[in-house]
């Protein structure tokens, strides 16, 4: 993944004066036991399944919710499927949720084995420890 440029159509250019290095530093490196984290935006085009490969239970185990993007063409781009990162969710414990709003909380719940559809799949989705529609603000 490090060195990979990330194109959000085809034919797009990346020109040498517009590039800079980013580093790159795993979560477990940087944070301690004991924390909490309150809401994650997972933003990185396709590459779900590696960042929750990379996070490991024990740091998912202390978020509270994930909103992230389900899109099939830029993660089968990457490797993975839906359903492969929908499945990772769940075997880190969190319940899923099609749409959030701050009056009703999460609505429209996955359940394990719940099939997507197939190119299509462009939406965004939260991944939270809350199994019920109570659920915090995780716009704050």
């Amino acid at each position: 993944v490090i060195g990979k440029q990330i194109k959000d159509w085809e034919k797009q250019e990346f020109k040498e004066e517009y590039q800079f290095d980013v580093n790159v530093e795993r979560l477990d490196s940087i944070l301690r036991d004991n924390f909490e984290i309150k809401s994650v935006k997972l933003d990185v085009q396709g590459f779900e399944c590696n960042v929750l490969n990379g996070m490991g239970s024990g740091i998912a185990s202390s978020i509270d919710t994930i909103k992230f993007e389900l899109s099939g063409k830029w993660l089968r781009g990457q490797g993975c499927t839906e359903t492969r990162l929908l499945k990772q969710f769940f075997d880190f414990g969190f319940f899923l949720y099609r749409h959030f709003s701050a009056e009703l909380g999460f609505q429209d719940r996955l359940e394990r084995g719940t099939r997507v559809p197939g190119d299509d799949v462009d939406f965004d989705m939260f991944a939270s420890r809350q199994s019920s529609t109570a659920a915090a603000n995780v716009n704050k």
